[in-house]
């Protein structure tokens, strides 16, 4: 489900592995990777590690086996001029996706386990908008709405964000979750601190098997065209 949800445009590739299948050897990093997890704990450098190799295992199908992602100043990922990618783990499992910057587009992928959304954090992430539309909904595919809101907004805000580079909050996003049809629509709110995208509609969609929620937005021309325009 993770390779054909977050694949599905063949204007990308994906990689995606179970996190125990992964050698946490920090050796397998190039050096001006190691640094980022120096100090981390073994889950921390295992999510770290498959993520990378990941990555260079989807690059390599475009000929850049030797791709080397530094984390940035501000714990990104710094992707090279020429590609744009997504790396995300949750649980068990780890998926990266990139995709080509001459072809004009951005991908944001994320992984959530479900359940895992406390009601108490709701209002944190969902506007009012958003949480008026769960009640409409049986109170057996809350839980799972919740839990997709959240991870739709965290694949909008990481699409985005390869383009911008502009930080945003979850209540500057509202998602319409489709269930039927597998899809969203997350809008950047009007009015969102000048956001270079405010007013634009991201789709994007989704997979659920038990326990594992995926989300996957690419964000097409028009959008990064005119989010070039605004940051140039």
């Amino acid at each position: 489900m993770i390779l054909e949800t977050f694949g599905a445009d063949d204007r990308v590739v994906v990689e995606a592995c179970r996190l125990d299948a992964v050698d946490p050897s920090p050796d397998q990093l190039h050096p001006d990777e190691r640094p980022a997890i120096r100090q981390a704990v073994a889950k921390r450098r295992r999510e770290f590690i498959a993520g990378r190799l990941l990555a260079r295992r989807a690059a390599g199908r475009w000929g850049r086996p030797a791709l080397v992602l530094p984390m940035a100043a501000d714990r990104a990922p710094r992707w090279p001029d020429s590609l744009r990618g997504s790396i995300t783990h949750c649980g068990q499992w780890c998926a990266a996706a990139l995709c080509r910057a001459t072809d004009g587009i951005a991908i944001g992928i994320d992984l959530e386990d479900h359940p895992r959304i406390d009601d108490s954090l709701v209002p944190m992430f969902m506007t009012a908008r958003e949480r008026h539309r769960l009640e409409d909904h049986p109170q057996g595919e809350r839980a799972l709405l919740t839990t997709l809101v959240f991870s739709a907004k965290e694949a909008a805000f990481k699409a985005q964000y390869a383009v911008t580079r502009a930080p945003m909050d979850f209540q500057d996003l509202e998602t319409a979750v489709d269930l039927a049809a597998g899809c969203f629509r997350t809008t950047v709110r009007s009015g969102s601190h000048g956001h270079p995208m405010d007013g634009s509609v991201l789709p994007g969609r989704f997979f659920r098997t038990d326990g594992l929620v995926g989300t996957c937005v690419l964000i097409d021309d028009p959008v990064v065209d005119r989010c070039r325009t605004a940051t140039g």
